[in-house]
Order: C-alpha cells, then structure tokens, then sequence
C-alpha cells in the first residue's frame, strides 16, 4: 500500500510539474513578476527604471520581458501611474484582449520619466 501511494504522489508530482500554463496565465505571471521587480527598482532608485530593461533579472527565474504570446510587454509610467500591458492573444494594443496591470506610485514625473518597452 506504502509503495502505490508513494508511486501515486510521485505521479502526481511528475505531472504538476510537466503541464504547461496556458499563454494568459503565463501573462498574469509575468506581469506580476514585472511590477515586483519595478518596484525594487523604485526602492532601491527612487524612481521608476525608463524603460523595463533596467530592471534586475533574477538568478535562477524565468524573468521574460515577453506575454505568454511571444510580445513585447508595454510599460508607461504617467501622472504617479505605472502600467505594464499585454497586448493579448491578438497582439493588438486596445482591444478586449488586452490585459493590463497598473497601479500608484509616490514618484512623480518630476522625478522621472517613462515611456517604454524590453526594446
């Protein structure tokens, strides 16, 4: 009985760990990824980075600049708002598919500047 759960569990590791995420929750991932390293960013500089290739990437982490579609990841900071948007499944920027995170900051546009993407 010890050895078939034991080779049950080992399984079900096998198979969490083998299954890929869809391309969307991929996005939601990165996108979180993203705006946590933005804001060390913030921390650590004050400001916000200029465009997302200042920010760290980070050892042993899959820390693509990429969707879960294979594009560029939009990001603006404007009026103390920083925002980083997918451009979907369709690759279209505005469009229903489009999916975005964005959120507050104390910083500025005094204090910094940007409009940018990984280019």
């Amino acid at each position: 009985m010890l050895v078939v759960a034991g080779s049950l569990v080992a399984v079900l590791i096998f198979w969490a760990f083998s299954s890929t995420a869809s391309p969307h929750d991929v996005t939601l991932t990165r996108l979180i990824s993203i705006e946590y390293r933005i804001r060390s960013y913030i921390l650590e500089h004050g400001k916000p980075p200029t465009s997302l290739t200042e920010i760290v990437h980070r050892l042993g982490y899959n820390d693509s600049l990429k969707d879960g579609w294979g594009n560029e990841i939009l990001y603006v900071f404007s009026e103390g708002r920083l925002t980083l948007t997918s451009f979907g499944p369709d690759g279209s920027l505005n469009t229903s598919d489009d999916i975005i995170r964005d959120w507050e900051t104390a910083v500025r546009e005094e204090n910094a500047e940007g409009v940018g993407n990984a280019e």
